[in-house]
């Protein structure tokens, strides 16, 4: 019987850190200027992490939301959309679970706070990791589900619905949250976590929030 692990350090790889954009002319002007240039940005960065993502991953386009401020990422291999702030970083794997190991992930994360080498601090980052593994058995979810977790799925997980897709979310509340979910072709475990100072942990709630409830299936 396999057991997700849990949150950890292993594999987080910070992201260099964001800067705004200092616009000039008229208002319109800078709006087209700022989201052409975050675009630019964030795709740039994107590149820079694409060594560390699975093939199944690497097919996505970028642009900007229609929230101000966020950006709008679409992986067309997998087929899912979500919209995370612009100021956000693109990652691979950023957290482990048993699950991850063979998948192809794909994270946006923010760091707060990234401990110098050597301390004894956590780190204090906020994420949605989203990790997806080929179809290659014939189980349901809820056969997968009670596979893996045996008597379980029911004590730690609570049946929802994703994008109109069925799916089982873990009964903690706020923005620490385990999902499964499956498609025709893959089987998708999302992971969200907030750790932050109290100044800003509401604000990173909602960001965490906001990120999965812009989750939706397309192709």
């Amino acid at each position: 019987m396999r057991r997700d692990r849990g949150f950890g350090r292993a594999g987080i790889r910070p992201g260099p850190p964001a800067r705004r954009l200092r616009q000039t002319g008229s208002p319109v002007a800078e709006s087209r200027v700022a989201d052409v240039a975050i675009a630019r940005r964030v795709r740039a960065r994107f590149e820079g992490a694409l060594r560390s993502y699975r093939g199944d991953f690497v097919t996505i386009t970028l642009e900007p939301a229609s929230t101000p401020g966020f950006q709008l990422l679409a992986n067309t291999s997998i087929g899912f959309r979500l919209a995370f702030p612009d100021d956000w970083q693109l990652h691979g794997q950023v957290v482990a679970t048993e699950f991850a190991e063979g998948a192809g992930c794909q994270s946006v994360e923010t760091i707060d706070h990234q401990p110098s080498e050597g301390s004894t601090a956590l780190i204090l980052h906020s994420f949605v990791q989203i990790c997806a593994r080929p179809l290659e058995d014939t189980l349901t979810l809820d056969q997968f589900m009670l596979q893996t977790y045996g008597n379980l799925p029911g004590e730690r997980f609570e049946p929802v619905e994703l994008s109109g897709q069925p799916a089982y979310r873990s009964r903690k509340e706020g923005a620490d949250a385990t999902i499964f979910v499956q498609t025709e072709n893959y089987r998708i475990q999302i992971v969200s976590a907030v750790a932050a100072d109290p100044e800003v942990f509401s604000i990173r709630t909602a960001q965490v929030q906001a990120i999965l409830e812009s989750f939706t299936f397309a192709g």
